[in-house]
């Protein structure tokens, strides 16, 4: 999978494997201070459950998470959600609701480096085009803000 740093030089990434605590799991590698990484452990509770959990990004200061999951509840599918640590604790992901997630897969997800757009990948039907076709979709913060599916914390303006 497709890691990302932290400020920190902490490593986060998705992965299958046999030290995992599902089938697919996030997982930290933290840096060693030098350049390297101490060895990856999977992210405990509220993330990794006997499923298939996928993380999309993480923001440079490690405190805002944003994941995929087909078995959380939201709009079917995998659905996109939202982890925050304001205290050194993880909150449980939340779903971005249905002006992000449809019934189809939505993962990937990640704010554009200006925070004006959360973007993400999609197979969901549009125009005379069925499900199934991967594709790159947007949507505005500023809709999520007003929406209160996101807090101004959550992106970096």
């Amino acid at each position: 999978s497709a890691g990302t740093l932290t400020a920190s030089g902490d490593l986060y990434f998705w992965d299958e494997r046999e030290d995992a605590v599902g089938e697919r799991d996030v997982f930290i590698a933290r840096s060693n201070r030098n350049g390297g990484f101490e060895k990856a452990e999977p992210l405990q509770a509220p993330f990794n459950s006997d499923g298939r959990d996928q993380l999309g990004w993480i923001n440079p200061s490690g405190t805002v998470m944003l994941l995929s999951y087909p078995d959380r509840g939201g709009e079917g599918g995998d659905d996109i959600f939202i982890s925050r640590k304001p205290n050194d604790v993880w909150s449980d992901p939340q779903s971005l609701g249905p002006i992000v997630n449809s019934g189809a897969y939505e993962g990937g997800a990640r704010f554009t480096p200006d925070g004006q757009e959360l973007v993400f990948t999609s197979n969901r039907a549009f125009g005379d085009r069925p499900e199934g076709l991967l594709q790159a979709w947007s949507v505005s913060t500023d809709v999520l803000l007003e929406k209160g599916v996101l807090m101004p914390s959550d992106i970096a303006r």
